[in-house]
């Protein structure tokens, strides 16, 4: 099925708004792992990386991930519930069967990849994950350097940087709104002619 389809299949509702679990229910996680793992072994890979904590493999296989279970528990713990927001669908039980989860998936992993040092250092000192197993991997482009080429030059423009571009489905997730909050700061104070393009939104999510 297409994603789509998963979608209006799953889709329930819960506090007054639809809601779609599709892709933390046990059918869609067991057929996950599996489907990674004969993909891996027909291409004959020799590790696997998986965006999110995708199913234990037989694979060598490492997961990147910018956020866990533990952190959105540690949120509940604390009397936050703004998580919600984007897991409507996710109660205690759920994020507790969920974290279990994650924790396997974890355990035969060869290594976890975490987009900040904020995460990798509550993989150690939460979830309990040893530190020669967790690794920094920021996103965005780096240059080539560890490639054994030298560092991309930096090209000298003819004209002003007054363009950004923000790309991101998730606006407030991702921070948008400080995006242009910043725009704000950077067309009173530098450049009234900075310009922001977004991408993403299938609407504007900001309420002005």
């Amino acid at each position: 099925l297409s994603s789509g389809s998963r979608r209006r299949a799953t889709c329930r509702r819960r506090d007054g708004r639809w809601v779609t679990p599709w892709e933390h229910m046990r059918l869609w996680e067991a057929a996950s792992a599996r489907h990674i793992g004969r993909q891996a072994v027909h291409h004959r890979c020799d590790a696997v990386l998986q965006i999110q904590d995708l199913g234990v493999i037989d694979t060598p296989y490492f997961v990147y991930q910018d956020l866990s279970y533990d952190v959105l528990l540690g949120l509940l713990d604390g009397g936050s519930e703004e998580f919600r927001r984007y897991f409507p669908h996710l109660d205690r039980t759920a994020l507790e069967r969920r974290r279990l989860r994650q924790l396997e998936v974890y355990q035969h992993a060869a290594g976890v990849l975490a987009m900040s040092g904020f995460l990798a250092r509550h993989l150690v000192e939460v979830t309990g994950l040893p530190a020669s197993k967790v690794h920094v991997v920021r996103p965005g482009a780096r240059p080539s350097a560890s490639r054994g080429h030298d560092a991309v030059p930096v090209v000298a423009r003819q004209h002003p940087r007054r363009r950004l571009l923000f790309v991101g489905t998730t606006f407030l997730v991702k921070a948008g709104d400080l995006v242009v909050e910043a725009l704000e700061i950077l067309r009173r104070e530098h450049d009234p002619l900075t310009t922001l393009t977004v991408a993403g939104p299938d609407h504007w999510p900001l309420p002005d």
